[in-house]
């Protein structure tokens, strides 16, 4: 999966719903690599100047040598539950004042061999430099860290609990 995230061009095929369009992107942070997918923030430059965090995450589900086909097909569900969470489900999470990245774009390639999933960087919202920081470093959090994280986490699982989810995988959200 070849995607040119530095051109304006490809930025401009996505449709993104943004207050302008896109000038310019670069990488602002390094590439989180995984198996069989990258996680690549990006900033966007705007043609009215302003600048707007995007996370992109390129999945290639061919990249990956599974057991068996039970084994593929569950990890294709599992991506597809991400972005049906953020599709159907998250706008209650905004609701409940738990913030969740708004996601801005999801295309399946034929077959299901990959994804591309854009969506907003929470750091577009922050005003806390603490949150920022636990952002960075989620493995090292201070006790004020540990409090916003589970702030957060519980204001959103409280939001949901006993909640039948519509368009996400149920073994991921069974109550």
């Amino acid at each position: 999966m070849h995607t040119d995230l530095g051109s304006p061009v490809w930025w401009s095929q996505l449709r993104l719903q943004l207050p302008a369009p896109v000038q310019a992107a670069r990488p602002y942070q390094g590439v989180i690599k995984q198996k069989n997918s990258s996680v690549l923030p990006y900033i966007l430059t705007l043609d009215d100047g302003q600048e707007y965090g995007v996370v992109v995450k390129l999945v290639d589900l061919r990249a990956n040598s599974y057991r068996d086909k039970q084994h593929r097909d569950r990890s294709t569900q599992s991506y597809k539950a991400e972005s049906g969470f953020y599709t159907h489900f998250a706008h209650r999470m905004h609701d409940a004042k738990a913030k969740i990245p708004e996601l801005l774009h999801e295309q399946w390639q034929p077959d299901d061999a990959g994804v591309t999933i854009v969506m907003e960087d929470l750091r577009n919202n922050i005003s806390s430099q603490a949150t920022t920081r636990l952002m960075h470093q989620a493995l090292a959090l201070d006790y004020p860290q540990a409090v916003l994280a589970l702030t957060w986490l519980s204001k959103m699982h409280a939001d949901c609990w006993g909640v039948s989810p519509s368009g996400v995988w149920p073994k991921v959200c069974s109550v």
